[in-house]
């Protein structure tokens, strides 16, 4: 069963990548989401079915609206693997490579990545 914030989080994440007359661009490849957490080990958040809960709520919901890890986007994952004074380098990193959308949890993490 997926809970109401990642079925929410995939639906606002169809929803900005879903092609439309005012904002469509050239394909320039798959569109890239970065999905970074703080305490989740990176091991336990990749893959297509992985080992933290919440990362698997959030890639089968994508896999319910779609959208697969690989075939039609790219998921990037990074994890401050417990030290939050690692986010920001992390955030810049993810800016930089560029990605489409950030994902994060948390109100804290959202204002940082903003």
């Amino acid at each position: 069963m997926i809970g109401r914030r990642p079925l929410a989080s995939a639906a606002a994440l169809l929803w900005l990548l879903a092609p439309s007359p005012a904002r469509a661009q050239p394909a320039k490849g798959l569109p890239r989401v970065a999905r970074i957490r703080t305490e989740v080990p990176l091991a336990d958040m990749v893959g297509p079915d992985p080992a933290d809960p919440g990362a698997r709520a959030f890639v089968h919901g994508l896999r319910d609206l779609g959208w697969v890890d690989g075939r039609n986007v790219t998921i990037v994952y990074r994890s401050a693997e417990g030290r939050p004074e690692r986010l920001p380098a992390l955030l810049r990193e993810v800016i930089e490579l560029p990605v489409d959308v950030i994902v994060t949890a948390g109100g804290s993490m959202a204002r940082a990545a903003r």
